[in-house]
């Protein structure tokens, strides 16, 4: 939206409190550079803590590699990523993180097998015409088995404009057909879901209060 309004172009600058810098983007826009002369990365299965190739998904685990003061070694970033080490057309040959940081360790959901990031919803709510964006993940009972407990689906709370029935089920078949997972979609009125103003909280459990 910012690119589209002004006309300008965005960049990805991927840091952290404790960790500066990790990763930049350059003009290609093709993934972040990691900082590799700063600091030494794996990219590790998040329950085995195994390497994963490139491509695959994984947590990002740091280690300075330079720094005197408060150097931090094999330090788990909780974000996870996916590593290409190709050469960037740009030129520079720094391992890239396509697409960023793809979600947080801690919010990845498990639905009948299939892991899930917020991200991912996103990306679909966000390209389903007549949604505005804004989305909840509510996890109640609608979408848990009563008997293990384990997630069947996920309900989406989204906010829409025009015709709610049409998106909730055009958001509904896009979700099953690329993330493969059963979505309930719930419609709500422009404005009506919670804004942040620093990060944005997406999933909600049923234990909590949800508007």
């Amino acid at each position: 939206h910012i690119e589209q309004r002004w006309g300008a172009k965005c960049f990805d600058g991927y840091g952290s409190l404790e960790f500066q810098p990790i990763a930049w983007e350059c003009e290609e826009q093709a993934g972040g550079h990691m900082a590799e002369d700063f600091a030494y990365a794996e990219v590790l299965d998040p329950y085995t803590h195994e390497p994963v190739p490139d491509g695959a998904p994984g947590l990002l685990v740091l280690t300075h590699l330079d720094k005197r003061a408060s150097p931090l070694v094999r330090w788990a970033t909780g974000d996870v990523v996916v590593r290409d080490s190709t050469a960037c057309p740009c030129g520079r040959t720094l391992a890239r993180l396509p697409g960023g940081v793809v979600g947080r360790a801690d919010d990845m959901l498990v639905v009948r097998g299939v892991n899930l990031f917020p991200s991912a919803v996103e990306q679909v709510v966000r390209a389903t015409p007549g949604t505005c964006g804004e989305y909840l993940i509510v996890l109640d009972e609608d979408v848990t088995d009563p008997a293990t407990g384990y997630l069947t689906g996920i309900k989406l709370r989204v906010e829409v404009t025009g015709d709610d029935r049409r998106v909730a089920r055009e958001l509904a078949h896009a979700v099953r057909a690329e993330l493969t997972v059963r979505a309930v979609v719930e419609t709500v009125p422009e404005g009506t879901l919670p804004r942040s103003t620093h990060k944005s909280k997406r999933v909600v459990r049923a234990d909590r209060k949800v508007p």
